[in-house]
């Protein structure tokens, strides 16, 4: 098996993951996104909390060749 497409797959498994978990108040939508032509991966947040509209990234992940490179990980308490 081509190391990259097992990576990719492992990289999609885990964002799926996280998509699971539904944010605890306000309207908001976890959508996944995968690009396999340019190795980019991600976890999006979009929709409302209270009168605040709420976007972005909570996961961005780029496979380059063969290193995974982790650009976001909102995921991770400080």
């Amino acid at each position: 098996m081509d190391p990259s497409l097992a990576a990719s797959e492992i990289i999609k498994q885990v964002i799926e993951h996280y998509a699971q978990f539904q944010p605890s108040h306000g309207k908001i939508r976890l959508e996944t996104i995968f690009d396999d032509h340019q190795g980019r991966y991600a976890l999006m947040q979009t929709g409302w909390d209270r009168d605040r509209r709420i976007r972005g990234n909570l996961i961005y992940v780029v496979l380059d060749q063969e290193m995974i490179r982790i650009e976001y990980d909102g995921m991770q308490k400080c």
